[in-house]
C-alpha cells in the first residue's frame, strides 16, 4: 500500500520519546513523561484549578497509558511523592470531582470509583470525560480565536 506525498506517517512512541530526549536528554526521557494538552494549562483560572489540585492531577494523568483504561493510583502515593499529607491530597481528589462551574456550564473535571478485590479496596480508578469534554470546548474556541487574528 502506498501513501500520498502529501500524508505524513504519524509519529511512533520511539518518535515521541526522541523528541522528548532532544529537549530534556536521553535519561530523563527515558525515566518517563506525560502529554498534556496545553489547553489544560493555559486555562488552569478558568478550570478553577488551585496549584495544590493541578499538581495533583498531573501526577494522576502520568499513570494515563492507554485511552480507555483510566489509570488508578493510591492516595498514599500521591502523598509520598508530591511531599503531602494524605488528607491535603484527599482534599485535592475531593475538590477535582466535585462539580464546578467552567464558564456558563456546570462540570465534573474527574471522576473517582472505588476498586475492590477480594473483598478489599483498592486505590481508586480516575475517569476524566468531564474535563475532555470541557477542555475540547476551550480548544474549539482557542482554535476559532487564532483564526480570526
Amino acid at each position: 500500500m502506498s501513501m500520498a506525498l502529501s500524508e505524513k506517517p504519524k509519529p511512533t512512541t520511539a518518535d515521541k520519546n526522541k523528541a522528548v530526549a532532544r529537549r530534556w536528554g536521553a535519561k530523563t526521557a527515558d525515566a518517563g513523561w506525560t502529554a498534556v494538552p496545553n489547553v489544560l494549562l493555559y486555562n488552569v483560572d478558568k478550570l478553577g484549578l488551585s496549584g495544590g489540585e493541578l499538581v495533583t492531577l498531573l501526577n494522576i494523568l502520568s499513570h494515563w497509558r492507554e485511552a480507555g483504561k483510566y489509570p488508578y493510583v493510591a492516595k498514599s502515593n500521591l502523598a509520598n511523592r508530591m511531599g503531602k499529607d494524605p488528607r491535603t491530597i484527599q482534599t485535592h481528589l475531593k475538590n477535582l470531582c466535585e462539580p464546578r462551574m467552567v464558564g456558563k456550564k456546570t462540570v465534573t473535571l474527574m471522576a473517582a470509583r472505588t476498586r475492590h478485590r477480594g473483598g478489599r479496596q483498592l486505590a481508586n480508578e480516575y475517569r476524566f470525560e468531564g474535563l475532555i469534554e470541557i477542555l475540547t470546548e476551550l480548544a474549539i474556541d482557542e482554535l476559532a480565536r487564532r483564526k480570526t487574528k
